[in-house]
């Protein structure tokens, strides 16, 4: 930890790095207050995942169940799992919004290209509101609906303070909107690494068959593969999980070698070469 420090200190010059890592369950941050907030960007994708897997859990819906045949207003013959893991035909080109953009309106029927990886927000985002409107919230309400669900079956069982938690809400909140600190994010990391349990709360937050089904391979991005929330790439032999974030400034990764017991999280408002650079030390550590 206090190497991982000193690189952050000798990269970051002015800006603010937090850094935590997980080893077996034993948490560690840096000296940057705990509980300072960054706009962590797309790794909430990763937890928008686990919101749509205590759905399937619940039996309220399945990874392979064709949206359109569950929710009237859903117009795209598209999965879950298609969806989640990039690989619905979306085009990113959809990612172009403006402030009228409304949650609802994302749920017009576009065109969709032929089926490959193609990394897009408006996917994530319908994905996070479909799991809303499975989960009981009403049409018109979608972007407070997803927060609410997203509190009560994720941020609340995991033990995360959601006093520490803010959204900066836009019509795609559900691929990138939270706010918050690197105590939380540690919190989240330490339930992936522990089968879906939250020794916090001690609760079972997700099951560990459907929690480890977000980790798999299912679309090939370049040298990576896309799961669900989770990109699966290998380092000097080494297989890990990750996502980075970066919006207006802000940058952060998460990172974890389930085999290993192991992860990471770094949350900045300097450039992503910081979270490259600890993110090749961390793994070269063990």
């Amino acid at each position: 930890m206090k190497q991982l420090e000193l690189i952050a200190n000798n990269l970051r010059g002015k800006k603010s790095v937090a850094i935590g890592i997980v080893n077996d369950g034993n948490i560690k941050h840096s000296n940057l207050g705990p509980l300072t907030k960054f706009h962590i960007a797309s790794t909430q994708k990763a937890i928008t995942s686990m919101f749509i897997a205590t759905l399937v859990d619940d039996k309220l819906v399945d990874w392979d169940t064709k949206l359109n045949t569950l929710l009237p207003k859903f117009k795209l013959d598209v999965s879950m799992k298609e969806l989640l893991s990039m690989n619905s035909g979306i085009s990113a080109s959809y990612d172009d919004i403006d402030e009228d953009t409304t949650p609802e309106s994302l749920f017009k029927k576009i065109k969709l290209s032929r089926p490959k990886f193609a990394y897009s927000n408006y996917s994530y985002s319908l994905a996070g509101y479909a799991g809303a409107l499975i989960a009981g919230e009403k049409w018109g309400n979608l972007q407070n609906g997803y927060i609410e669900q997203l509190k009560k079956r994720v941020l609340e069982p995991l033990g995360m303070f959601t006093n520490e938690v803010t959204f900066k809400l836009d019509a795609l909140a559900p691929s990138g909107c939270m706010v918050t600190s690197i105590n939380n994010m540690l919190c989240f990391l330490t339930v992936e690494l522990n089968n879906g349990y939250s020794n916090t709360t001690n609760k079972q937050v997700v099951s560990k068959t459907n929690m480890k089904m977000r980790w798999k391979s299912l679309t090939k991005d370049g040298f990576n593969y896309y799961g669900m929330g989770w990109v699966n790439s290998k380092f000097l032999g080494k297989n890990y999980l990750s996502h980075n974030g970066d919006f207006a400034g802000f940058n952060s990764i998460i990172a974890m070698i389930p085999e290993e017991n192991r992860g990471l999280v770094v949350l900045t408002n300097s450039s992503d070469d910081i979270l490259i650079e600890l993110l090749d030390y961390w793994l070269m550590e063990k």
